[in-house]
């Protein structure tokens, strides 16, 4: 084989190792490739066509980070990117371009009825919502309106559209309602001119009436008086804020009187009036010593002892618990006598606050109305003077902040509007999703390229056929010691006119077998074994091949060697070697002749074969009862090794009785063909028969074991 070819099986071999699935598949590599191919054309195509071509078109919305400012500073127009305010505010607009209400007022724009989303889809806002893409990265000043569809046109007139009722609908709707504003408080500034005209005409006329000084000397008095009419007011209100919550007191602690019964005495409190009372005391101290004598009795009488005296002791604690707990109660109903009689002294209490404050409130409500009076005595008119000029003053003040409000709002009713359209509606002329469509066309080819690859191996591997020699090492934890490549028949023993190529399969033939038979002649130096089986499990896995090929090897290494055909069934080296059928193996075992009558010499120098003869029933017995150990006796004698090319050993029992009078077994495993479980109840079926060594090897790789051959070749050959 070439240098090339060695390279490319290789690299074969390893892609086995390393991927069964590969291996798997390699045997039906045709099948998988052309059913591959077809299914992946198929997928690709219709993948393609179905995805279609998609056209994006956008809009670009310019968001600023604060209100435009041409005159006046805010506090508002003074965030920035550094405030949380404005991504809230990007946020938010971005939702709003997706509410019903833009959507609704979109699909009722003209250019967009045409579409008729109507009719084609149930829920057209839904619809719109769901494929309506609105973008508002962070720390970027825009929002990005985009719309995929296969139609172009449909795509611009929905995004076009969109963008077009937001701006209108919802930006320029504060710019409106700024100047409906401005509108409203222009017409208040109006009323409140005209009233304040009014009420400073009223003003003059009341000061020209009573006079200038006059009205100056009684509105001292009447601020005086204003100041004390209101330092009762608050007195009065203070003693009646007072009286309603002694009041409020008063009926929360009635209630509880009411309850008294019912209160409930805590443990604690309890426990601490017992301490305080010497009966208690001492009851508590009786119950103590009770429970320590009624202790110490029951530990003093034994088991099976007399209980009066513990019954007694025990009736006396009972007796003093029973009078603990009727003082305990009795103490319990003091502590509510005693908390009902101090309500009770609180509620009389309380009864003389309420009816001490509701004298001083009696009391300041005559003083309230007794300074009212002298108040509106002294001068109703220049307290009416007095109330004008404040409210007057206090509309000059309010008009002049509404005036600096008015001037402001107009001012910045001629800035920029905070969100403007950056970029218009654009639809790309190349679709948007060329890339992902091939991308996915790709895949799908990728996908029905792999599904029959998978398919076919996945069939493949259940019957568990061999890979390489790797795999039947693991799993029938056979020894490999080499393997033949595969060869063409027709290049097998040519001479002569050989191509190039024929004699580079018979040279990699040749070095292959050799190796074999390398270690074979390192086995019969160090154990001696000389009587070699070549079967296989089930036939057509090359087991005759093997045998043929390696009786050449040890004849061209100079040993005598004699291949004998022991499938007497179906017999095939007479025909190999050009040599009568019989008679051979059969007529021997019958015992109508001896090996040497049998034996025939071939043309490589060396070589013998005995041919299987003609078979019958006879020669299966006599073959049952060791007669094939005879026979390798004899052969024994004249050559050095003994090639016994048998049947395979599950169809029939023949193999089964001639390996009992063998040294070695060698399997010959068909790569591809070959299947583990077999394999593996043919080893089992040898070693009941009492075969010790059992190796194997494997048919079919280019690459086997050529340098642990040649070191074995070496070895043997030294």
């Amino acid at each position: 084989m070439d240098q090339h070819g060695g390279d490319r099986a290789g690299r074969g071999k390893q892609c086995d190792r390393r991927h069964p699935l590969f291996a798997r598949a390699r045997r039906h590599w045709k099948l998988a490739s052309v059913l591959g191919l077809s299914m992946a054309v198929v997928f690709a195509t219709v993948v393609y066509l179905a995805v279609g071509n998609k056209y994006t078109a956008t809009s670009v919305l310019n968001v600023a980070t604060s209100e435009d400012r041409l005159v006046f500073e805010t506090a508002k127009n003074r965030e920035r990117f550094t405030t949380d305010a404005y991504a809230i505010y990007k946020g938010t607009q971005a939702q709003l371009i997706k509410s019903p209400q833009v959507l609704n007022a979109a699909l009722e724009e003209e250019n967009v009825k045409w579409l008729r989303l109507d009719k084609r889809e149930k829920d057209a806002v839904g619809w719109l919502s769901k494929n309506l893409k609105v973008g508002a990265p962070a720390k970027v000043a825009t929002i990005t309106i985009g719309l995929t569809s296969s139609d172009s046109k449909e795509a611009e007139a929905l995004v076009k559209a969109v963008t077009t009722v937001f701006l209108r609908d919802i930006v320029d709707r504060d710019r409106r309602m700024k100047q409906k504003r401005m509108s409203d408080l222009g017409d208040i500034q109006a009323e409140m001119k005209d009233d304040v005209r009014r009420k400073r005409g009223e003003f003059r006329s009341m000061a020209a009436q009573f006079g200038a000084e006059d009205t100056e000397a009684l509105a001292m008095k009447q601020r005086t008086k204003v100041q004390q009419v209101g330092d009762y007011q608050r007195e009065l209100m203070r003693t009646e804020f007072e009286l309603r919550r002694a009041e409020g007191t008063h009926a929360a602690k009635q209630a509880l009187v009411d309850k008294i019964d019912t209160l409930h005495i805590s443990d604690a409190e309890v426990d601490l009036r017992a301490q305080k009372d010497p009966v208690a005391r001492q009851l508590a101290e009786e119950v103590m010593w009770r429970q320590i004598d009624f202790e110490q009795t029951k530990s003093v009488i034994g088991p099976g002892g007399s209980s009066r005296h513990a019954e007694e002791y025990m009736l006396k604690l009972e007796t003093a618990k029973n009078q603990y707990m009727q003082i305990i109660n009795e103490l319990r109903e003091r502590i509510r006598m005693t908390k009902h009689s101090e309500l009770v002294a609180q509620i009389e209490e309380e009864e003389i606050q309420i009816a001490v404050l509701s004298t001083q409130v009696e009391k300041l409500r005559e003083k309230v109305e007794e300074a009212t009076a002298e108040l509106e005595k002294l001068s109703g008119s220049t307290i009416e003077m007095e109330m004008r000029r404040e409210e007057i003053a206090q509309l000059d003040h309010s008009l002049a902040a509404m005036s600096q409000e008015i001037d402001r709002g107009t001012v910045e009713l001629q800035s920029q509007s905070r969100i403007t359209l950056l970029q218009p509606t654009n639809v790309p002329p190349t679709p948007s999703n060329g890339a992902v469509r091939l991308a996915l066309g790709m895949l799908a080819g990728l996908v029905g390229l792999t599904i029959p690859v998978a398919a076919i191996a996945f069939w493949s591997g259940r019957s568990l056929i061999v890979n390489s020699s790797e795999d039947l090492s693991s799993e029938s934890r056979l020894t490999v010691i080499g393997s033949l490549p595969m060869i063409p028949a027709r290049a097998i023993g040519k001479s002569g006119a050989m191509t190039k190529r024929q004699r580079s399969w018979n040279v990699q033939l040749i070095e292959s077998v050799d190796g074999i038979a390398a270690r074979l002649l390192h086995k019969a130096k160090v154990d001696g074994a000389r009587v070699i089986m070549v079967s296989s499990a089930i036939g057509g896995e090359g087991k005759t091949t093997l045998a043929t090929q390696l009786g050449m090897s040890l004849a061209r290494s100079g040993r005598r060697t004699v291949i004998v055909d022991c499938d007497l069934r179906k017999p095939a080296l007479h025909g190999v070697f050009g040599m009568p059928a019989g008679p051979g193996v059969s007529e021997t075992l019958r015992g109508e002749c001896d090996a040497s009558e049998v034996t025939h010499v071939t043309a490589v120098e060396g070589l013998s074969v005995v041919g299987a003869g003609a078979w019958d029933r006879r020669s299966l017995t006599a073959l049952a009862n060791g007669a094939a150990g005879v026979l390798f006796e004899e052969l024994r004698e004249d050559f050095e090794f003994i090639i016994v090319d048998t049947s395979p050993i599950l169809p029939v029992a023949d193999t089964r009785f001639i390996s009992q009078h063998v040294d070695i077994a060698l399997l010959s495993v068909f790569r591809d063909v070959s299947q583990s479980p077999k394999i593996s109840a043919a080893c089992e079926i040898l070693s009941a028969f009492g075969v010790e060594t059992v190796d194997a090897v494997v048919v079919g790789e280019s690459e086997g074991l050529r340098k642990t051959d040649m070191e074995y070749q070496g070895q043997a050959m030294a």
